[in-house]
Formats: C-alpha cells, sequence, structure tokens
C-alpha cells in the first residue's frame, strides 16, 4: 500500500490509489484540517447509479471533512478509474477486499474509529462485510439493495430508458 498524506492546514481532496498490486483501487480522501480520531469509507453503488450519485457522494465528503472527518471515496477493483482489469474470479469478494482497503487506508492515517456509509449496492456489500471489520464503530446503509431481481430489473429500466433518449 502507498503512502498515504498526512493532515496540513487546510481541508483537501487528495486522489489517492490502494490496494494489491494487480487491482489499484482509486480513491479521493478528503482530509480536514486537523488530526482526528474517526473518519468515513463511503461504499459507492455500480455503474449508472455511481454517476448519478457522484456528485451528492463527493458533497458528503466534503461537508464531513469540514465537520473534521476525513473521508475516503472509492471506485471497487475493476471499476471506474482504478487500475486493472474487473477480476476473473468472484467480483463481489474483490469489491469486499476494496472495502477492507481503504478502511486500511484510514487506519494508517491515525483514525481510530470508522463509520461505513453505504450507498445501493454499496450499502448491500457494506452490510456483508462488516462482520469482518470488528473495530468498525457505526454504519449507514442507504437504500440498500435487498432483492437481486428488483435490483436487476430497476438496471433494466435504466438502460432501456437512457438507450430511448440518445
Amino acid at each position: 500500500m502507498s503512502a498515504v498524506p498526512r493532515f496540513d492546514t487546510a481541508t483537501r481532496e487528495v486522489p489517492h490509489f490502494f490496494g494489491r498490486t494487480d487491482h489499484k483501487s482509486f480513491s479521493i480522501v478528503h482530509w480536514p484540517g486537523r488530526p482526528v480520531d474517526a473518519g468515513v469509507v463511503v461504499c459507492p453503488p455500480l455503474g449508472y447509479e455511481l454517476v448519478s450519485a457522484h456528485h451528492g457522494l463527493r458533497e458528503l465528503g466534503v461537508r464531513l471533512s469540514e465537520r473534521g472527518y476525513p473521508v475516503i471515496r472509492f471506485d471497487y477493483a475493476g471499476t471506474g478509474n482504478s487500475i486493472g482489469d474487473p477480476p476473473d474470479t468472484d467480483p463481489v469478494e474483490c469489491w469486499l477486499e476494496t472495502i477492507r482497503s481503504a478502511v486500511e487506508v484510514l487506519r494508517s492515517a491515525g483514525v481510530k474509529r470508522i463509520v461505513i456509509v453505504g450507498l445501493r449496492f454499496g450499502a448491500t456489500l457494506a452490510a456483508r462485510e462488516i462482520e469482518s471489520l470488528d473495530d468498525v464503530v457505526g454504519l449507514v446503509l442507504w437504500d440498500p439493495v435487498l432483492s437481486g431481481r428488483r435490483y436487476v430489473r430497476s438496471l433494466q429500466l435504466l438502460s432501456a430508458a437512457s438507450a430511448d433518449s440518445t
């Protein structure tokens, strides 16, 4: 894992790559202007939902860092701006590993208490991963995917609607 920038005197957004050498995940780390012991890991949705949620998740990161919490927002391995091809094996396990690695990025910067916020499929992944992260003190599940069938159907409808608009 590469070195994590330390806190400085102003809130800022720091691009950062982390994770395995064959699947480097891209992240933006929002650093507050002072050292703190609590931080937030934001687990994003996938695909079109991520595109739609990007601005809101960035705003969440900025606002939380203005209140003194470091925040990491990331692209799962094999998605977005991450480096490397999508995993050949189980993509869900690879994405769960990305969440664990994002938590480790904050821990390595001195953050002792971590809250995980997950949106849509990111919430589902966060809920699944929380059991292996015994020092996480909070979990926010923001509109989690509860039914795979309904989720796939909603993605199909979004795809059809976007194809009709072009």
